[in-house]
């Protein structure tokens, strides 16, 4: 009764007097811990947002700033770092002509659908510098011999990223010589410039020479490959990681700016066809657009996409070749030494490599006599051996000093007769022979009494008991797997003819067959090991 009197006279009271009696921490109204924090979190929140550009940029990732394609850049805005050609590069520009032809379309359609280049390949000029050529060419028809004199241009690079192709790598080193550089000496690249390059094989001799009758003289290039310049700029890199190029470049220039070129003293191409078509390309948009230019390439490496299927023998042509009539295989046994390629580089053999189409061959008789006591004191016996004479005509030297290309000279084969017919050359082939220096006699280790020895020629073909390295019409090369480096990328290859009289014997399993570009790039790798062996 007392605690429902008691609530009774509470209810009396003044609301305003009750609220004043609850304790403080319960009372209602604005509560400024609790909106003092979320004002804190709000303060957080906001300062991140606007402090986020500035955090991330001090932390080395770029906020998103939209490119301007409309925007006109100044060329003297642009820095290409310490860039210069070298002191006292002299430089021929009297071969100059206006009817110079560049690219009429895109330089990638002219590049895919056409050239075919080895590898696109970012690079760093480390050093310029001139090759001179000189030589001596007959004048066929007339009875005299013309003094040749050419120059090229050899540049020096560190490949910083391969964009496209093999077989380079990055951090690797890399010489290109250029022959046609001459007509444009404004395009040059310099010291310590960064560009982009498509890299081409251009072979072992020197271009303006390869159609001519050479006498003397060395034309053998400095380095197997070359760049297209297409008689215009090339694709250099700012400081900034941009790209410079020209917009026929059209795949690569398809995001871009346009370049003011507004330096005072500007290189003459600037002022004819280039003066309006340079681009700047972001190094973003270039590696984006660079991706499209692979896809079209074929999107794959060369070594990924590689052909190892077999291909059939009777599927190769060869041209119109054949051997004499009568001519007999091995009928005699001996032991034969397997094929040794490590041979050639390990110094005990000096070989060269030649490339020849045979263009004529015939048996040769060796008639003489021995001394001899196997039937009676102070006898002698008769002895006969054959060998093959090859004349040939020499395409290319791939590797030696003995010969020049044009010039026409005897082979002179000791195996034959004890070698199967399917290694015997055939005339109006086409071969690589590695080459051999076999001396002036025949050679008989017992005591000569009569006969002539002489050799038609002192040059031989080393190891020929084996298939020799023949050429097909499309210009790859038949060779056996024994060449462990010309065929480290290959076909093998079907001996599908053994019926007709290609007796291939012991290689009937081991024959391969590699392009064109393959063996001259293996070639080389195989050059530089007989010569690092001296």
């Amino acid at each position: 009764m007392k605690a429902n009197r008691l609530l009774e006279q509470l209810n009396d009271l003044p609301e305003d007097l009750l609220l004043e009696a609850q304790p403080k921490e319960t009372r209602p109204g604005f509560d400024w811990k609790r909106w003092g924090a979320v004002a804190a979190c709000c303060c957080v929140v906001l300062g991140t947002v606007l402090l986020a550009p500035l955090f991330f940029c001090q932390n080395g990732t770029e906020s998103f700033q939209p490119v301007d394609y409309g925007q006109v850049v100044n060329y003297s805005d642009l820095s290409f770092g310490d860039t210069y050609l070298p002191e006292g590069l002299e430089i021929d520009s009297g071969n100059r002509a206006d009817s110079i032809q560049g690219i009429a379309g895109s330089v990638e359609e002219e590049l895919v659908t056409g050239l075919r280049p080895m590898a696109l390949l970012e690079v760093t000029v480390t050093d310029v510098r001139t090759k001179d050529y000189y030589y001596d060419t007959s004048d066929l028809g007339v009875d005299r011999v013309l003094h040749q004199h050419n120059q090229t241009l050899l540049y020096d690079f560190q490949i910083d990223r391969v964009w496209y192709g093999g077989p380079f790598q990055a951090g690797e080193t890399l010489t290109l010589e250029n022959e046609v550089y001459l007509l444009d000496p404004e395009f040059l690249m310099e010291i310590g410039g960064r560009y982009v390059v498509p890299v081409y094989y251009d072979g072992y001799l020197l271009a303006a020479a390869r159609n001519d009758a050479v006498v003397s003289g060395d034309i053998h290039r400095e380095s197997l490959y070359n760049c297209y310049n297409f008689h215009q700029p090339p694709i250099q890199i700012t400081t900034d990681g941009d790209y410079v190029m020209p917009d026929n470049w059209e795949i690569l220039s398809a995001y871009s700016r346009k370049i003011q070129m507004d330096l005072s003293e500007q290189p003459g191409w600037y002022h004819t066809l280039f003066s309006d078509k340079m681009r700047l390309v972001t190094a973003e948009d270039f590696t984006r657009q660079m991706g499209v230019l692979v896809d079209w390439f074929g999107g794959k490496q060369p070594e990924e996409t590689e052909d190892t299927s077999a291909v059939l023998y009777s599927d190769l042509s060869f041209g119109e070749t054949y051997r004499p009539k009568g001519l007999e295989t091995g009928s005699t046994s001996a032991d034969i030494m397997p094929f040794s390629e490590e041979e050639l580089y390990a110094g005990k053999t000096q070989v060269e490599f030649w490339e020849v189409t045979v263009t004529g061959m015939k048996v040769k008789d060796y008639r003489y006599d021995v001394a001899s006591d196997k039937f009676e004191p102070g006898g002698v016996l008769h002895m006969q051996n054959q060998s093959m004479v090859y004349q040939v005509q020499i395409e290319q030297v791939w590797y030696g000093q003995s010969v020049q290309a044009g010039e026409t000279v005897l082979l002179e084969d000791l195996s034959y007769g004890k070698i199967d017919l399917g290694y015997l050359l055939s005339v109006g082939g086409r071969y690589v022979l590695p080459v051999i220096n076999q001396g002036d006699t025949y050679p008989e280790w017992q005591e000569v009494v009569s006969g002539d020895l002489t050799l038609s020629s002192s040059y031989g073909i080393y190891y020929p008991y084996q298939p020799p390295i023949q050429r097909t019409t499309d210009g790859n090369y038949v060779l056996p797997s024994d060449w462990s480096t010309l065929t480290e990328v290959s076909r093998p290859v079907e001996m599908d003819l053994s019926q007709q009289g290609t007796e291939f014997s012991h290689y009937e399993d081991n024959m391969r067959l590699v392009t064109g570009e393959d063996f001259a790039r293996q070639m080389e790798v195989l050059d530089q090991k007989m010569q690092a062996a001296g």
